[in-house]
């Protein structure tokens, strides 16, 4: 039976480029380690559908999300937790490899609609289909970057933003307009994320200092690696953060 709710994919720009140009077993553990964020940050409503290479693919089911604030503070809560991991791997290395020093050009994207979706199982796993979950990937290929000079953002499509009652949490967004073939034009607001993570950051270094715990950079208890901010033992062996201890 078709269900009605909201579709999330969190996509990593910069993805490609980052291995093509990288030694991949660095960037790798490099992108491990932001993923295993990234899943730890998406609780419920949200839910896994599927990984899909350089994104996440989730859904909400009905119900999942009642206010607009709820929805927009677990998207944030998503991309602060990207951030800070991203923060922790550059200041846990000394390596001075290409992946590490292509870390900052990673960053985050979201698309985020409302409507209906079919799922199925297929053996072991279960997808998710429909004429929206078809839309909700379209809209990865976009123009944003090229009309708002955006790179990390949340694009609500207006299904989404009516769905939620964005109301006028929409003043502070930017009308878009996609066009897709087989599909039309796709309206919609883009949310900027950049700034909401600035202001975090600083509210935690402000607490940090308040509570007396000195630095207001992120840190890690964990060791400091001599490579690519992936705990790694040793260079040869050694188990990594992403790999399982069972």
């Amino acid at each position: 039976m078709a269900q009605q709710g909201y579709l999330i994919i969190t996509d990593i720009t910069g993805y490609t480029g980052f291995l093509t140009q990288a030694e991949l077993e660095h960037a790798q553990g490099i992108l491990a380690d932001l993923f295993k964020a990234l899943l730890g940050s998406m609780k419920p409503p949200f839910v896994i559908a599927k990984l899909e290479g350089d994104a996440i693919f989730a859904y909400s089911p009905p119900g999942g999300f009642i206010q607009a604030q709820t929805l927009i503070e677990a998207i944030e809560g998503v991309y602060f937790a990207f951030k800070r991991q991203q923060e922790i791997i550059q200041l846990n290395t000394t390596c001075t490899c290409t992946a590490c020093r292509l870390i900052p050009t990673l960053d985050l994207k979201f698309a985020v609609h409302h409507g209906s979706y079919l799922v199925q199982q297929l053996g072991p796993s279960r997808e998710l289909t429909g004429a929206d979950v078809i839309l909700i990937h379209r809209l990865l290929k976009n123009t944003v970057v090229e009309t708002t000079g955006v790179k990390a953002y949340a694009f609500f499509t207006a299904a989404a933003a009516e769905a939620i009652d964005l109301g006028e949490l929409c003043d502070e967004m930017i009308p878009h307009t996609e066009r897709y073939e087989h599909i039309g034009e796709v309206h919609g607001y883009v949310s900027i994320c950049g700034p909401r993570w600035h202001t975090e950051r600083n509210k935690t270094a402000s607490r940090s200092r308040q509570t007396g715990r000195g630095s207001s950079s992120p840190t890690s208890t964990r060791s400091r690696p001599r490579c690519c901010g992936t705990t790694l033992s040793s260079r040869h062996g050694g188990r990594r953060s992403w790999e399982s201890t069972g």
